[in-house]
C-alpha cells in the first residue's frame, strides 16, 4: 500500500478541525473556570443555557458513576457537588461525544466504539481514584478520548483504514504499529493533534499521544499510564471495541509507575465492570 496520496498529520488534523469544533460553551466554561471571581451560579448558568448538555450531565451525576446519596435535581447542586473542574471535564467528555455521535462510518460500530472508550474511562478513574490521585475525574476524560483519532483516520481516510481492518489477522504487527507504517503517523498521535489544536490542556492530550507508548511521555507519564493500562484492561474484557484485533501488551514501565499489586487490580477491575453495566446506557442515552 503506497503512501502517495495519504495527507501529512498536520493536514489531516486541520481538514478534520473545519469540520468538528467544540462549541463555544466550552470555552465559555473554560474561562470561568480559570477566572478568579467566578461563582458556582455563573457555572450553572453557563451549563443551562445547552439544555441538551444539561439534561446529560445531570443523567450522569445521577447515574452509579457518582453513587450520590441523593437526588442531584439541578445544575447548580452538580457544581457544587462534583466540582468546577472536575464539572468542566466532564463538559468535554459530553461535548466530544456528542460531535461524533452521529458520524457516518461504516468500519467502526459506533456503539461497540463508546462502549470500549466508557469502559477505559472508568477503568482510568478507578485506578486514580485507588490511587488518590486529585480530579480523577480527568482520568474518566482520558480514558474515554483516547481513542478518538481513530474515528478520524476512518472519517479521512475510509479506504486506507478498510484495507488495514482487513488484513488485521493476517499480520503480527498491532493495529497502531500498522498505521504508522501506512500512514507514517497513528490514531493516537491523531486524536493527540486534535486535542491540542482545540487547545485542551497538555495534560490531556500528551496521555493520548502516549497511550500505547507510555514510557515516551515526558510531562504526564503517570496519566499515559493509567490510560495505556485501561486500554488493555477492556480490550482484554472484549468491553466494545475499537477495531483492534489483538490485546494490547502490557508496557512494564507504566506497570511499575502504578505501583499496584496484582489482587487490587482485581477488584478494581471487578468493580469497573459492575460500574459499566450500570452507567453504560445512561452515559450513552440519546438527549
Amino acid at each position: 500500500m503506497g503512501n502517495t496520496d495519504i495527507p501529512g498529520l498536520d493536514v489531516l488534523v486541520c481538514r478534520i478541525n473545519t469540520l468538528f469544533t467544540l462549541p463555544d460553551i466550552y470555552a465559555r466554561l473554560v474561562e470561568a473556570v480559570n477566572h478568579p471571581h467566578t461563582s458556582f451560579e455563573d457555572i450553572g448558568t453557563i451549563i443551562a443555557s445547552d439544555v441538551g448538555l444539561a439534561a446529560r450531565l445531570l443523567r450522569i451525576a445521577n447515574s452509579a458513576l457518582f453513587n450520590f446519596p441523593g437526588e442531584v435535581d439541578s445544575i447548580g447542586r452538580a457544581v457544587t457537588i462534583i466540582g468546577t473542574e472536575q464539572l468542566r471535564d466532564l463538559v468535554l467528555a459530553t461535548t466530544v461525544t456528542r460531535l461524533f455521535r452521529e458520524i457516518p462510518i461504516g468500519t467502526i460500530n459506533m456503539r461497540s466504539f463508546w462502549e470500549h472508550s466508557v469502559a477505559c474511562g472508568i477503568v482510568a478513574r478507578n485506578i486514580a481514584t485507588y490511587r488518590r490521585e486529585s480530579n480523577f475525574e480527568r482520568y474518566y476524560v482520558l480514558g474515554l478520548l483516547h481513542d478518538i483519532g481513530r474515528l478520524v483516520l476512518v472519517m479521512e481516510l475510509p479506504d486506507v483504514m478498510s484495507a488495514l481492518f482487513i488484513d488485521e489477522d493476517e499480520s503480527e504487527l498491532q493495529f497502531h504499529e500498522r498505521e504508522q507504517s501506512v500512514l507514517g503517523y497513528d490514531h493516537a498521535a491523531v486524536g493527540s493533534a486534535l486535542l491540542e489544536m482545540w487547545r485542551i490542556p497538555q495534560s490531556i492530550y500528551e496521555p493520548t499521544a502516549c497511550h500505547h507508548r507510555p514510557q515516551s511521555s515526558r510531562h504526564y507519564p503517570l496519566e499515559s499510564a493509567v490510560v495505556h493500562t485501561a486500554d488493555i484492561i477492556v480490550h482484554s474484557l472484549r468491553i466494545g471495541g475499537t477495531g483492534e484485533y489483538y490485546v494490547p501488551p502490557l508496557n512494564s514501565v507504566a506497570w511499575e509507575r502504578l505501583d499496584i499489586s496484582e489482587q487490587s487490580l482485581a477488584g478494581i477491575i471487578e468493580h469497573s465492570e459492575k460500574q459499566f453495566n450500570e452507567v453504560v446506557d445512561d452515559i450513552l442515552a440519546e438527549d
